[in-house]
């Protein structure tokens, strides 16, 4: 069992019972509840928003039936209601909520006091309701997500063989009200509800073929479904195209309502091979071949008339359904060779192939804009070694690595005209990533151990060109990666004292980073600066089951924001 308290009215608890049935298995119970009242404050709502009220519940029946057959089942519910972060007001003077709040859209001409803001507050350079620790928002961004997920395991010796089979599936419920006007303005409140459904088989098979040979092959099927819809109001009232003030109507009247169904198949077959090929010397060879197949059907969106009295009427009916489905193959190899120095140092170097799915961006209006993208792939080369010295009090782990990409999914914001913007995804870009990575451990003493490490990342654009909204072809392959910094580091001590009654633990870790970017057009507002954080907890055990800590996590309080443009709105969360 661990209860823990913290900083905003934090409480935490978790639970763990193991209970024997039989001389041959039992039964695990497990539960976690994580609960704080929100850590921005908001004076708008008079009240603190970005809290967390989460629970999880799960238990584990596993039983060894035969001799050459064992069984697990697990079962867990995940019930989370807390907020989907709390939004910062990041609006330029470009930005809509922005311009509103200063009655300078449309050209029409919108009274500023139209959405009932203060004059000016949609701007981040005048909104004095918004910074690291405040947050203007003219709502919490409510969510509540419910999560049933379930995993049945067996496993039968036959011989020098092991055959596994890992049944799982997910039900996921999700429903959320977010405020991407991230201010006081009226602007633009996505209500959205996705029923998601999962289901996976894998048939696995492992075995030595011979005493040098160990081979593990096997079938993989994964099946999802999934139904999202959203429903966004407020901004058609601003945008004068007949559903605002000039059509006698209100922030909120007209509402834009798009539903998406989609169905994503996947076969896969792998294997793996390890290969003894001399006392010092080993050999994976490995493989998976993938079949894919995306379906997705939706609609050309309409619009909808909200009354006061809470009922609506169809003002501008759907369009007619649109189906879209694309498949695609990709073969995954893996080459690794090993070499044992001595028994305290190894060296190593591999070559691997991997891939992220192609698809759909289901989540735009602009249906006619939807496009499929393909995979992206990406080719990854590593030299390193592990070794250990001093009696193993000393650890030193090194890697080199350079990875290639290909085709590489990049996502742009396309304006519509009229206010509108959407959201596409293409096959943009190819890149080059190259780094290194060292770590150091050491038993300094018999109660004192630190750890060390360091990473270096060269990250660039091979080839990233787009089109403008003219049609036009862009470069901008000088563009700087997203959340690739260049220098990584961390640093820390564990002393461990043995006293009378018990043991008492003292732990300090520091973690710096370089700066980066997380916009993908390099905005100066995603430049995230570097930055370091310290964490530290000092705990005490005593008899054989207890121990009481108390710790602290970023010390330093160092701050950081992560800016989210969507075209007509910029927000962001510290």
């Amino acid at each position: 069992v661990k209860v823990g308290v913290a900083d905003w009215d934090r409480s935490e608890f978790q639970a763990v019972i193991n209970l024997p049935v039989t001389e041959q298995g039992g039964l695990k119970l497990y539960a976690h509840r994580d609960d704080h009242d929100g850590y921005i404050d908001n004076n708008y709502l008079n009240d603190d928003i970005g809290g967390v009220d989460y629970k999880q519940l799960g238990g584990t029946l596993a039983f060894n039936l035969t001799d050459n057959f064992d069984v697990s089942l697990t079962a867990e519910y995940i019930e989370d209601d807390s907020d989907v972060g709390a939004y910062a007001n990041f609006n330029k003077f470009s930005d809509l909520p922005c311009l509103i709040s200063l009655g300078g859209f449309p050209a029409a001409g919108i009274p500023p006091d139209a959405s009932g803001a203060p004059f000016g507050s949609g701007c981040q350079e005048f909104d004095t309701e918004s910074d690291e620790d405040h947050s203007s928002v003219n709502a919490a961004n409510d969510a509540e997500t419910t999560n049933d997920f379930y995993n049945l395991t067996m496993n039968w010796v036959l011989g020098d063989w092991v055959l596994t089979s890992i049944t799982g599936y997910i039900n996921r419920n999700e429903e959320l009200r977010l405020e991407y006007d991230a201010s006081q303005v009226e602007f633009l409140t996505v209500e959205a509800e996705q029923d998601y459904e999962q289901f996976t088989q894998e048939i696995r098979a492992n075995g030595s073929i011979n005493e040098n040979i160990n081979l593990t092959t096997g079938l993989y099927y994964w099946d999802s479904e999934y139904d999202q819809f959203q429903e966004s109001f407020d901004m058609w009232y601003y945008l004068g195209i007949g559903f605002g003030p000039e059509g006698d109507l209100w922030p909120g009247a007209v509402s834009q309502k798009l539903d998406g169904k989609g169905d994503n198949t996947s076969y896969a077959a792998f294997a793996s091979l390890d290969w003894q090929l001399a006392e010092r010397w080993m050999l994976n060879l490995g493989g998976r071949y993938t079949y894919e197949e995306r379906k997705l059907k939706t609609y050309v969106p309409g619009f909808t008339l909200n009354l006061p009295d809470g009922s609506s009427m169809p003002l501008v009916p759907n369009g007619p359904d649109r189906k879209f489905d694309d498949d695609w193959t990709e073969f995954s190899p893996r080459v690794a060779l090993s070499y044992d120095l001595n028994e305290d140092m190894m060296f190593y170097g591999s070559f691997s192939s991997g891939f992220k799915s192609g698809g759909f961006f289901a989540r735009t209006q602009n249906v006619n804009d939807i496009n499929s993208y393909d995979p992206e792939t990406v080719d990854t080369y590593e030299l390193g070694m592990k070794s250990e010295w001093l009696e193993n009090r000393l650890r030193f782990n090194a890697t080199i690595f350079y990875s290639e990409y290909d085709d590489k999914q990049e996502e742009t914001i396309v304006s519509l005209g009229d206010g509108n913007v959407t959201t596409i995804v293409n096959n943009a870009a190819d890149a080059e990533l190259s780094g290194v990575e060292l770590e150091f451990t050491a038993q300094i003493t018999s109660g004192l151990s630190g750890f060390l490490n360091y990473g270096y990342l060269d990250a660039e654009f091979n080839d990233f060109i787009v089109s403008d909204s003219d049609g036009n072809k862009v470069d901008n392959s000088d563009l700087e990666l997203r959340n690739a910094p260049e220098h990584t580091a961390g640093v820390g001590l564990d002393y461990v004292l043995d006293l009378s009654f018990g043991e008492l633990g003292a732990h300090y870790n520091y973690w710096w980073r370089d700066e980066y970017h997380t916009i993908l057009n390099n905005d100066p507002a995603g430049l995230v600066d570097s930055g370091g954080f310290h964490n530290a907890s000092i705990d005490l055990s005593f008899g054989e089951h207890y121990r009481i800590s108390v710790y602290g996590r970023n010390i330093g309080d160092e701050r950081y924001a992560r800016v989210v443009p969507i075209g007509i709105a910029t927000w962001g969360n510290y």
